[in-house]
């Protein structure tokens, strides 16, 4: 396969952005490629009083040393030559991760990267962090073999490091993420006390949102608060270039600020001293916790009589950590589930109702109960008495649906009146009217008592099959955009080609001729076919990408196909009369389009697909 020939890009402030643009030139992926750099320059940035970009002057190397030495701020841009990655580059598996402040860097290893320890394996891995300074923006110091020396022993430290937390596997790959700091700067930031609650840092990084009013949930040895002492800082430049001043950390009255005394249930958390200063807080029970006003309170009761913003706030993260509770309201028809709480635990069992806008996220649900209209539940098995609002589940259980939104796996419902159901398999004990029933294998009515129903054979029915669809038609759509963007390109290179295609013959046989005659070939003849060359292998590359991408649609396609073809076998089995008027809609993928059938008032027969069409069975 011909391979993507190598593009310089000069005086690159942002290499980040000018591998993407690369990248998008040439539809490729964004770690297929990888870059050397070829030279870095230093300016010193000043402030302009005419615009927000800074005044760059550039730094020349024999003042590099004592500009280094000097308070102020400082940007790089570098040449580069872009590349296809290669096998010893490690991009996939090395990034640095800059702390709070662009103080420190951390050297992040991911799970996957095989460890070894000969020279060959450090000299990659020094290469790989020079390029992430690049692509960061971290300022590099001139190489020299001090650096390089200093950089080496930080990263066998490291290793040395990583193992002894036994997390290699038998073929030498980390089995986890590891990181170890690797660069820090003369800037110290001014820090005021500040104490991390890791289940909620945990919790709202992973839900991409912030939440109040609510208890995280813990198992026993998790960090749950790490209290960090306030640092008064020093001046100086940051990883990024940026030199700031620094100042003391006081609190109001102007006094130095010590570390609060956390309170906390005794035998519930442990506390330790870290070795930088900070305090921690471990966990030895499973259970919820919050933190305000400096301290830690514990829900670890399994049975609750309520759940509600006002009694308990949200319990988060419950899922995850194996938690199992239980909510019985003294009264049946009162909420069990407050209005807008949201629970996340392993399995639940809640004896009365599901409150306005409240969420449930659990493994195993049991809801004794009804659930309001603006509810959601989520879960892998879920039975619940009366149901209005909106579920989703693996396995469901209904005895009655008024209105519901349902998405499952697998759905048995005792009884159902309006609202939508969206499954593989749906199984209904008594039908009533002005349903939308959505199936891709098997829908099952032991007795049809209304009329005004819709019955859809359809490959988006079940979630997981939904969200393929759309994930595969976005993917092809994403390939044709690509496969235009290269046969533009492609265009140009061909016909570059065809017009330079006459006159390289010429100077190939002229070159031949000076060879046979043993005489000098002009330097410029030389460079005119070399760059035709290049602009062949060009079109060749871009025809391979051309075709790759084809063949990653057409995968994907029959993919789709695929599961188009099990719907020829779906069913609706009706044990009953067709009373009223009913509609049954098959919709096929391959070739897009929809049959339709209507029944009213018609003897007991059962409904399947022949050749894309419905047919009584």
């Amino acid at each position: 396969m011909q391979e993507f020939h190598p593009v310089i890009m000069r005086e690159c402030f942002d290499v980040a952005q000018s591998l993407e643009r690369i990248s998008n030139l040439y539809v490729l992926p964004f770690g297929a490629l990888s870059f050397d750099i070829l030279e870095v320059r230093t300016f010193r940035a000043e402030e302009n009083e005419i615009d927000s970009k800074p005044k760059l002057t550039k730094i020349e190397s024999s003042e590099l040393d004592s500009i280094l030495q000097s308070a102020c701020s400082l940007r790089q841009n570098f040449d580069i030559s872009v590349r296809s990655a290669k096998n010893e580059d490690l991009i996939h598996f090395v990034t640095l991760s800059l702390h709070a402040h662009n103080a420190k860097a951390n050297l992040v290893l991911k799970a996957g990267l095989e460890i070894r320890e000969d020279e060959a394996f450090f000299e990659n891995l020094y290469a790989e962090v020079a390029r992430q300074q690049a692509l960061q923006k971290i300022i590099i110091e001139p190489e020299s073999k001090a650096k390089k020396a200093r950089i080496m022993e930080i990263l066998k430290k490291g290793i040395e490091r990583l193992k002894q937390e036994n997390i290699l596997s038998e073929d030498s790959k980390l089995s986890k993420e590891f990181s170890f700091e690797l660069f820090s700067s003369e800037y110290v930031p001014s820090l005021p006390l500040q104490a991390e609650f890791h289940p909620k840092i945990a919790w709202e990084k992973a839900n991409d949102t912030t939440m109040e009013f609510a208890s995280f949930a813990i198992a026993p040895n998790d960090l749950v608060l790490k209290l960090n002492p306030p640092q008064n800082g020093v001046s100086g430049r940051d990883l990024l270039g940026d030199y700031k001043q620094a100042e003391r950390t006081i609190n109001n009255e102007g006094q130095e600020v010590k570390m609060p005394e956390i309170k906390y249930p005794q035998g519930a958390f442990s506390k330790s001293d870290n070795e930088d200063g900070s305090v921690l807080y471990h966990a030895q029970v499973l259970g919820y916790v919050s933190f305000l006003q400096d301290e830690l309170k514990l829900l670890d009761e399994k049975d609750f009589k309520e759940v509600s913003l006002r009694s308990t706030g949200n319990l988060l993260g419950g899922r995850k950590k194996g938690i199992t509770l239980s909510i019985t309201s003294p009264n049946p028809n009162d909420d069990a589930l407050g209005k807008g709480t949201i629970l996340e635990a392993a399995v639940v069992d809640i004896i009365g109702c599901i409150g306005e806008k409240s969420r449930i996220f659990a493994n195993d649900l049991k809801v004794h109960g009804q659930t309001h209209q603006s509810s959601y539940l989520e879960a892998q098995t879920c039975e619940i008495d009366f149901h209005k609002g909106s579920v989703r589940a693996d396995s469901l259980k209904i005895k009655q649906s008024q209105l519901g939104s349902i998405d499952a796996g697998s759905v048995e419902i005792g009884e159902l009146s309006g609202g939508s159901v969206r499954a593989k398999e749906i199984k209904i004990e008594k039908l009533h009217s002005n349903a939308k029933l959505y199936f891709s294998h098997l829908l099952e009515i032991k007795l049809l008592d209304g009329g005004e129903n819709e019955l859809y054979i359809s490959p988006r029915a079940y979630f997981e099959d939904r969200e393929k669809i759309e994930a595969n038609t976005q993917f092809m759509q994403g390939c044709v955009d690509k496969i235009n963007r290269l046969l533009e390109l492609l265009s140009k290179d061909n016909a570059t080609i065809k017009r330079a295609k006459p006159i390289i013959t010429q100077l190939k046989a002229i070159m031949e001729e000076k060879k046979r005659l043993n005489e000098p070939i002009d330097k410029r003849i030389t460079k005119a076919v070399a760059e035709y060359i290049v602009i062949v292998r060009h079109a060749q590359f871009l025809k391979e990408r051309i075709h790759a991408i084809q063949a990653s649609a057409k995968t994907c396609d029959m993919e789709l196909k695929a599961l188009d073809e099990t719907l020829k076998d779906a069913k609706i089995l009706n044990h009953s009369k067709w009373s009223r008027h009913n509609d049954i809609f098959y919709e096929h993928l391959f070739p897009q389009g929809r049959d339709m059938m209507s029944l009213e008032n018609e003897e007991q027969c059962n409904i399947c697909v022949d050749e894309l069409k419905l047919k009584r069975c």
